[in-house]
C-alpha cells in the first residue's frame, strides 16, 4: 500500500507498506499493516535532508539533535538547494544593533532579514562536515558568490570561535582575516583590536567574528551610501570592489558536505 501527501506549502511526502490487509465484516474490517518505507515520518536534521524536487524554499522545522526542533529558512534553489540560511540582508528592515544574548538566540524575520542564532549555528556545524556559501548583490545589480568547504562555529565556551577555509567562487576570499576569531558584540569585546570593532568608527553596533576589525561583515548598516556613511560602517566584502558602496543583498548559508 502507498500513501502520497502534499501540504499547503507544496511539500510532498510518501509512505509505503509491504503488508496491508483488511478483514471481513465478522472481524469488523480489522486492519493489519506493516513494513513501512518512505519519507513521511522523517524529521529533517537540517535543510540537507529535504528534497529540492518536492520541497520548495521556505521556513521549515528542523531537528539536528534529540528534543525540540527550531525554525530555519531553507534555500532549495541555489546551487542544488538544501541550504540552511544563517543570515540574510535584503532591505534594511531589521536592526542588527543587538547584544550578545540576542545574537546567541537569534532574531529577525526568517522570510526577510535575520540572524539565525549562534547557539543554533554551533549545533548545525558540530556533527558533520559543513560547507558555507555566500551570495551578494550590489546596487548596480552585479552579483558575486563565495563558497567555503570548511565552516564551523564553536560553542559558547569558545565565544563561538569561527573556523573557515577552502575558498572558491568569484568574489575573492575575504574571510581569512576572520578565521579563528571569536564572536564580538557591542557588549562583549572579544576581537584583537584595541577598540571594540562592533562600535568603532561611529558604527551603530554589530555582531561578528572580528579580528583586527574586518574584511567582511554583513551585520553593519544597510544603506546605498545615501546616508553619508563611510565604507567602514557599511556591510561589504572587501575583496570585491563592487561592494564598496555597500551591498543591496547578502546571505550566508550552510549545507552538509
Amino acid at each position: 500500500m502507498r500513501v502520497q501527501m502534499e501540504n499547503f506549502k507544496g511539500q510532498k511526502r510518501y509512505a509505503k507498506y509491504s503488508s496491508f490487509k483488511v478483514g471481513d465484516a465478522g472481524s469488523k474490517y480489522k486492519l493489519t499493516i506493516g513494513g513501512f518505507s518512505g519519507n513521511a515520518e522523517q524529521k529533517p536534521k537540517d535543510c540537507s535532508d529535504l528534497d529540492p524536487k518536492h520541497d520548495p524554499s521556505g521556513v521549515y522545522i528542523i531537528y539536528p539533535t534529540a528534543g525540540r526542533g527550531f525554525n530555519v529558512y531553507c534555500d532549495m534553489k541555489t546551487d542544488g538547494g538544501r541550504w540552511t540560511v544563517l543570515i540574510r540582508r535584503t532591505d534594511g528592515s531589521q536592526d542588527f544593533n543587538k547584544k550578545w544574548l540576542q545574537y546567541e538566540k537569534g532574531f529577525g524575520d526568517l522570510n526577510r532579514e535575520f540572524w539565525l542564532g549562534n547557539k543554533y549555528i554551533h549545533t548545525l556545524t558540530t556533527a558533520k562536515n559543513t560547507e558555507m556559501r555566500v551570495d551578494m548583490e550590489n546596487f548596480k545589480g552585479e552579483k558575486r558568490y563565495a563558497k567555503y568547504s570548511t565552516f564551523k562555529v564553536g560553542d559558547t565556551g569558545s565565544k563561538y570561535k569561527l573556523k573557515i577555509g577552502g575558498f572558491s567562487g568569484n568574489a575573492g576570499d575575504a574571510f581569512p582575516h576572520h578565521n579563528g576569531m571569536k564572536f564580538t558584540t557591542p557588549d562583549q569585546d572579544n576581537d584583537l583590536a584595541n577598540v571594540n570593532c562592533a562600535v568603532q568608527y561611529s558604527r551603530v553596533g554589530a555582531g561578528w567574528w572580528f579580528g583586527n576589525c574586518d574584511n567582511v561583515c554583513f551585520t553593519f548598516s544597510y544603506a546605498n551610501n545615501k546616508k553619508g556613511l563611510s565604507g567602514e560602517n557599511l556591510m561589504q566584502w572587501v575583496t570585491w570592489k563592487g561592494s564598496e558602496y555597500s551591498l543591496k543583498y547578502a546571505d550566508m548559508m550552510i549545507r552538509r558536505s
